[in-house]
């Protein structure tokens, strides 16, 4: 299947790292000032329209030094 293949063509890859290269090819800025909270939620959701799992999307606003409230989010394709 298709998530077969796709699982296999990725396995072992870093998807922070991945994300990380996203965040940087596409020139996302760091969340901050008066519309911090804003920004966060508008990086938050284009990682994720991008494919990145929640909980990578998670570690890197958390890198970034935002505070971001995790929630249970059922990743796609567990079950």
């Amino acid at each position: 299947t298709v998530g077969a293949a796709v699982g296999a063509a990725y396995e072992g890859v870093d998807e922070v790292a991945l994300a990380r290269e996203y965040v940087a090819r596409k020139r996302m800025k760091q969340p901050g000032g008066q519309k911090a909270k804003q920004e966060s939620a508008r990086v938050m959701g284009r990682l994720l329209r991008a494919g990145f799992s929640a909980g990578t999307v998670f570690k890197v606003l958390r890198d970034w030094g935002v505070e971001v409230e995790e929630v249970d989010v059922e990743e796609a394709g567990e079950g």
